[in-house]
């Protein structure tokens, strides 16, 4: 068992430690655009990637761009299970910014051409934004160029992949473990929908998507 490393921003760090052989790197790998030499080796190496871009990657976090455009400060939802002075301390004062300043979008343009030759890509978003930093990762590698399916995919499988749990999570077959959510509509047609949480199953139990309260058809008597 060899770890998942932290990447640090680093190129000839991260380059090292795909030759040397760790099992993953985490953050994206620098420069924002990497050319068929590097994505290939990335791929045939077996090492994953999980870029986390929400909240470092070389450029502006991609996490000012989403809280600019989403407004979550207003969010009834997400204020129902996070403290105010949380939900104060991220979103408030977030300016709006020149949207050429993010680097986020190409640098999941490079993560797609290493996952469409092969290689795994995980998806994370260093758990600094609870809830939205998941669902907002995964909307950015599509802003970046991938296909929804495939956004999915690396959130689901390529995780799973990435951390050697793939025989017992990241997809719905017989032995696997059934934690899931269930949307209001297809994500693979539009990836915002990823935001409307009908229902979530964990353990067995189905709770309410707005409440999080146990489902009748589930709780126990």
């Amino acid at each position: 068992m060899t770890p998942t490393t932290e990447g640090a921003l680093s190129y000839k760090l991260g380059l090292s430690q795909i030759i040397d052989g760790y099992s993953g790197n985490e953050h994206a790998l620098p420069p924002p655009m990497l050319h068929r030499d590097m994505t290939k080796l990335f791929a045939e190496s077996g090492t994953s990637s999980t870029l986390t871009l929400m909240i470092t990657h070389g450029g502006v976090p991609a996490d000012t761009s989403f809280i600019a455009r989403r407004q979550p400060l207003n969010n009834e939802k997400y204020a129902a299970f996070a403290p105010d002075w949380f939900i104060q301390r991220e979103f408030s004062d977030v300016p709006a910014m020149d949207q050429n300043k993010f680097l986020y979008r190409a640098f999941a343009a490079s993560a797609l051409r290493v996952h469409r030759e092969g290689g795994h890509v995980g998806l994370g978003a260093h758990g600094d934004l609870p809830g939205l930093g998941t669902i907002w990762e995964i909307e950015a590698y599509v802003e970046g160029g991938w296909q929804p399916a495939e956004a999915i995919w690396a959130a689901t499988m390529g995780s799973a992949e990435t951390i050697a749990r793939d025989d017992s999570l990241g997809s719905l077959v017989p032995g696997k473990v059934a934690d899931l959510v269930v949307l209001e509509e297809n994500p693979t047609d539009n990836i915002r929908t990823i935001e409307q949480v009908i229902h979530v199953m964990k353990d067995g139990h189905l709770y309410v998507g707005d409440t999080l309260e146990e489902h009748p058809l589930t709780r126990t008597p």
